[in-house]
């Protein structure tokens, strides 16, 4: 607990300087669309990021895709319950997104990341401490963090697609 304790003073006074801090959402879930709640929230804010759409210490909940675009993150993580990096990339690149999915902030500017979120983020457990670190070195690409780290954070770019319905070959399907 103490090594947890100390990794987590090291990850916030590392970003206690920034000039900015960047709108954040977790998807949980892509089809359909759902954010994280419960300590995602906290994960975020712990890790310098303003969570814009999960609320803590309530359920993950389904949101539309008006809303992701309206609440214009500036970073976008994928953490799908069960499912490591990889596995998420793949599934957001056989997505297809109608134009203002572009529009978002993090997705214009390759913000997008997927996290290893079966091992990061859906256990409460200390390893979450390893997803802030993640989420932290995502949003503030020039903060040191151990190797591992940057092993549970694979970035996103651009959707392969571009249609007018968000859907085909989403997660579940």
């Amino acid at each position: 607990m103490e090594q947890i304790g100390a990794r987590l003073a090291q990850i916030e006074g590392d970003i206690a300087n920034a000039k900015e801090h960047p709108r954040v959402v977790l998807l949980e879930w892509l089809e359909p669309f759902y954010v994280g709640g419960h300590w995602v929230p906290e994960m975020i804010s712990h890790a310098g990021g303003i969570n814009t759409l999960g609320k803590a210490k309530t359920p993950s909940y389904r949101v539309t895709l008006e809303e992701i675009v309206d609440a214009a993150p500036e970073v976008m993580f994928l953490g799908p319950c069960g499912y490591n990096a990889e596995q998420a990339r793949k599934e957001y690149y056989s997505m297809q997104f109608p134009e203002a999915w572009r529009t978002v902030p993090a997705v214009r500017d390759g913000r997008v990341f997927a996290l290893d979120a079966n091992s990061v983020v859906s256990r409460p457990a200390g390893r979450l401490i390893t997803g802030m670190e993640a989420m932290a070195k995502a949003m503030y690409p020039d903060l040191k963090v151990r190797k591992k780290v940057e092993s549970v954070l694979l970035p996103i770019g651009e959707p392969l697609r571009n249609s007018h319905t968000a859907g085909a070959g989403a997660f579940g399907s």
